[in-house]
């Protein structure tokens, strides 16, 4: 071994050495009250599939006991690795309502911080949400408790998260010409 790879070697070695009471540290850091703040909870992707059939769109309530509990929402959940945002949107709208559905577009992106208050488990939580405009592939088939057909005009008479905010905005002012939709 050379001079210079034998003074890499050690200088690496001294490295990883200061560092390693650092990175020992860090998980137990990020959990104490002083750091909950700076240290910031990675963002969590969420799917959410906006189905729209003939000026309604499928709405359910969120569980009381879940984060945000009680508001109202659209079928959705968190993008497994490897699935795209419309694959995710598909899947947890069947897994979710008992609908099949069809992706189109892409209504937007939001990311958006929740505090610590309005979480189940008391801590602040971060979520990029992809709001994907869907349709059913059936639209007799029946939706599973407590999901349920919502005219347009009624979404924005429902108490939904924050983040939805814009969202319903888009939704009551062009609900007939959503999306993947042409105008009839």
């Amino acid at each position: 071994m050379g001079p210079r790879l034998r003074r890499l070697r050690i200088c690496l070695t001294l490295l990883l050495a200061l560092l390693a009471p650092i990175t020992a540290a860090q998980p137990a850091m990020a959990d104490s009250p002083a750091c909950r703040k700076p240290c910031s909870p990675a963002v969590e992707e969420i799917a959410v599939a906006v189905v729209e059939h003939d000026g309604r769109f499928v709405v359910g309530l969120r569980s009381p006991d879940a984060a945000l509990g009680g508001l109202a929402e659209f079928p959705g959940g968190k993008v497994e690795p490897g699935e795209t945002a419309a694959q995710a949107a598909v899947r947890e709208c069947r897994e979710e309502t008992g609908l099949d559905v069809a992706a189109g577009g892409q209504y937007g992106e939001v990311v958006h911080a929740y505090p610590a208050e309005q979480a189940s488990n008391g801590r602040a939580f971060t979520v990029s949400i992809h709001f994907i405009a869907c349709r059913p592939l059936d639209d007799g088939q029946p939706l599973r408790s407590p999901f349920r057909w919502a005219a347009a005009a009624e979404l924005g008479q429902l108490d939904f998260p924050e983040a939805n905010a814009e969202l319903i905005r888009q939704l009551t002012a062009i609900a007939p010409t959503a999306p993947g939709r042409s105008p009839d």
